[in-house]
């Protein structure tokens, strides 16, 4: 499996993994790290990498370890962060660390209704997806207009195909992955008043995981490094700090 990626900056390498539907331009700056370098990847189905069905987590895991120059710092958004912590199960010698923004919140009636809602209308289905994934708080951001529209002009849709395969195969994938046998550092960064996936539900991932926490960001919904850069970035930057 080959994955579309896109490399900036030198230094330590951190990759970037998106979450369900959108693709690497989401990060915009974000992903520009100040004496570090970064690995951006299209997961399959999204952005410039093309749809294959078949795939399993882990092997989707492997094509981003197997591409990886050397160990690095993960951050990984919602969707983009299972498949971080896929990859410290995997192989903890490529994985130094590893971030989630957003844990997500796989299965049960909202992924049964999502699909019926993708197959009768794409674009309908999508936004109101993305209405739920924004807090109040966030809504109130200086420059939310400007971001909004910012990541209207950048997005290209998946397919139906696509956005349904990638989330069944993480999905698919969940129950195999010992969350247990991850060794490295780990920190969720989840907003508070996340409506796609409550707070809850990263204090749940974090209990499986050893000396894993959980960093709230608060007022935030289910995209906070979009809505609160600086915030995630500085809680980024002191978990890596704490980890050497």
């Amino acid at each position: 499996m080959n994955l579309h990626s896109e490399l900036r900056g030198a230094g330590p390498l951190t990759v970037f993994l998106h979450g369900w539907s959108a693709e690497i331009s989401v990060w915009g700056s974000f992903a520009d790290l100040p004496g570090r370098a970064s690995l951006l990847f299209d997961l399959p189905g999204h952005g410039a990498t093309p749809w294959a069905p078949g795939f399993t987590l882990r092997d989707l895991a492997r094509a981003v370890l197997d591409v990886l120059p050397s160990p690095a710092d993960f951050v990984g958004w919602s969707l983009g962060g299972v498949l971080s912590l896929a990859c410290a199960v995997e192989d903890p010698s490529k994985v130094r660390s590893a971030a989630v923004l957003a844990m997500s919140n796989f299965g049960g009636d909202r992924a049964v209704r999502m699909r019926a809602a993708l197959d009768r209308d794409r674009n309908k289905a999508l936004l109101e997806f993305y209405k739920a994934v924004w807090s109040e708080a966030d809504r109130r951001r200086p420059g939310f207009d400007e971001l909004q529209k910012e990541l209207a002009r950048k997005r290209r849709l998946p397919s139906v195909e696509g956005m349904v395969g990638l989330y069944d195969a993480i999905e698919a994938g969940l129950g195999g992955l010992d969350l247990a046998r991850i060794a490295c550092p780990v920190a969720i960064l989840h907003g508070t008043a996340d409506a796609i996936s409550p707070l809850a539900r990263a204090h749940e991932v974090a209990a499986q995981i050893p000396g894993a926490r959980v960093v709230p960001i608060e007022g935030a919904g289910h995209a906070p490094f979009l809505t609160f850069p600086a915030e995630c970035r500085a809680a980024l930057e002191k978990f890596w700090a704490a980890k050497k």
